[in-house]
């Protein structure tokens, strides 16, 4: 999973560890660029699979950022969408992202959409509106399943 340099992205990075074992590596369009791009072609030839937030570091929140698209049309793997949604949450309504900390005892759903290729002709906005379409309509999905 492709995390930040911040603080913040050091306490995600340690939670999504010890909870999931989910590796980071550590990196944005702002701070390590080209180290994060090597760190995760690396993580991809090993097999492992890849997670980017497509809004990148600081928003703005649900706008896609050309990066990812840029990423899979150079490592030639597809974007698959997903989302998750949870009934019992606390939102950080002051960070730029309205950040949400899944609580105990409620419902919690994961959705998915159709995978997303970049080819190597193809043009990184169109597929950036492609993919902020897909992500809006399994989020609203998700949305609704745990309301």
């Amino acid at each position: 999973m492709l995390i930040s340099r911040s603080v913040d992205g050091e306490m995600i990075s340690e939670t999504i560890r010890l909870c999931c074992g989910v590796t980071a590596v550590r990196g944005s369009s702002t701070r390590g660029a080209s180290d994060a791009v090597r760190g995760m072609l690396k993580a991809l030839r090993s097999g492992l699979d890849l997670g980017i937030t497509p809004d990148g570091p600081k928003g703005p929140k649900r706008e896609i950022k050309e990066g990812v698209m840029y990423l899979a049309q150079k490592l030639g793997v597809p974007i698959l969408p997903i989302t998750s949604a949870q009934s019992n949450r606390l939102i950080f309504t002051r960070s730029w992202d309205h950040f949400h900390l899944p609580m105990p005892f409620g419902r919690a759903v994961v959705v998915y959409g159709e995978p997303i290729l970049v080819g190597p002709l193809d043009n990184l906005k169109a597929k950036a509106a492609e993919l902020k379409l897909s992500l809006d309509a399994i989020t609203l999905e998700a949305e609704a399943l745990v309301a």
